[in-house]
């Protein structure tokens, strides 16, 4: 339940990110379609290597390492104004 939750909150986090860290509409659009087929990759494939792991606590501990570089991420998007460079806020 907790994962379910925090899943459904990155994901609408994410979606507010591209609108906040992008100038224009055809930015916005660049790096929703950028991340997104990223993140679907990503969604694709972990339940396999998740299930490939045999170790219940490797799988934690790669949850929780995957949690933190979200974190970081997340931290490290905030700190700019736009992600793409030479642009400005009007």
């Amino acid at each position: 339940m907790i994962a379910g939750f925090g899943s459904g909150a990155a994901f609408n986090l994410a979606i507010i990110l591209f609108q906040k860290k992008a100038v224009s509409a055809v930015d916005t659009a660049r790096l929703s379609g950028m991340s997104q087929s990223l993140g679907y990759l990503l969604g694709a494939v972990g339940p396999l290597v998740f299930g490939l792991i045999p170790s219940r606590v490797a799988v934690l501990l790669l949850a929780a390492v995957i949690a933190a570089i979200l974190g970081v991420c997340g931290v490290i998007t905030t700190t700019h104004r736009t992600i793409f460079p030479n642009e400005t806020n009007e």
